[in-house]
């Protein structure tokens, strides 16, 4: 079987920063402008829901720029994490907030995120390395 998708547009595509798809591989997630995620349909580009969680004065001031994102597993959920430190949990297709993990803290980019298959999340955040029960 064979399937064919519509190429990431140009302006999406700017600064080397990195799409991730959803583990079911329908959803696109990519780092947008003014601190947002797009998410769009993998197949179309249509747009699906934007994540606003880390401009200024949404979720307790958190004002970073996105530097890691990632998908849970399961796909009901993306983990995002920005320049101010601080990683915030959405819906995976609604796009709402579902709770923050890690407050802003000065120096403290978050830099990676990674799920585990047993409902863990672990964040390289500056110099530290936390991980999150997420069940």
């Amino acid at each position: 079987m064979t399937s064919t998708c519509a190429p990431l547009p140009v302006e999406l595509r700017r600064r080397g920063e990195k799409a991730i798809l959803s583990p079911d591989g329908r959803l696109l997630a990519v780092p947008g402008e003014n601190h947002t995620v797009l998410v769009l349909d993998a197949m179309t580009n249509e747009p699906w829901v934007t994540y606003y969680g880390h401009q200024a004065g949404v979720y307790r001031r958190v004002s970073g720029t996105i530097t890691a994102l990632a998908w849970l597993p399961d796909g009901s959920s993306m983990a995002l994490g920005s320049t101010d430190g601080s990683i915030h949990l959405w819906h995976g297709r609604s796009g709402s907030h579902q709770r923050t993990l890690a407050q802003p803290q000065e120096d403290c980019a978050v830099l990676a995120l990674i799920p585990s298959d047993d409902g863990c999340l672990t964040a390289l955040r500056g110099r530290e390395v936390t991980t999150w029960h997420l069940d």
